[in-house]
């Protein structure tokens, strides 16, 4: 059984204070939860970046990189997020 942890740091060019950047990953938590994975953001006052931290249970290494693709096009589906970073760890 593998463990794959995915850091993803965001940026939201225009939100200009914390409510908008909060209503702008609202919907992507909302996604996020129907692909059956656990996530969470970093609590920062920081208005336009954000660390998205999700992790994924499988059987097989092939199957966490495919769900990390998965998980970029999902954000990169966004036009208002980008991603400056993203990392994949395998346990």
């Amino acid at each position: 059984m593998f463990v794959g942890f995915y850091t993803f740091e965001l940026y939201i060019p225009h939100a200009n204070s914390l409510k908008e950047k909060r209503n702008s990953l609202r919907s992507l938590k909302e996604r996020l939860k129907k692909l059956n994975v656990s996530f969470q953001e970093e609590e920062n006052d920081l208005w336009q970046r954000t660390l998205l931290g999700v992790a994924f249970v499988s059987e097989t290494e092939s199957r966490l990189s495919a769900m990390f693709n998965e998980l970029t096009k999902l954000i990169e589906e966004y036009p208002e997020i980008q991603i400056l970073n993203s990392k994949m760890e395998v346990f």
